[in-house]
């Protein structure tokens, strides 16, 4: 299931918690979708949220 996060798929498999990265990574992965009927303000208020998991998860 990779959707372009392939830094992140390294550094997953070299810690060895690929179930946690697969949670973590599925809000971000639904907000990155190009989804065309998902309304603009929306998608940029989750983009804080998630960097915010990104950098946590770092």
């Amino acid at each position: 299931m990779s959707i372009g996060h392939g830094a992140w798929d390294k550094e997953t498999k070299r810690q060895g918690d690929k179930e946690e990265f697969i949670q973590f990574s599925m809000p971000i992965t639904h907000h990155q979708l190009p989804i065309p009927h998902y309304p603009l303000p929306i998608t940029n208020a989750h983009c804080p949220l998630s960097n915010l998991i990104v950098n946590i998860y770092r």
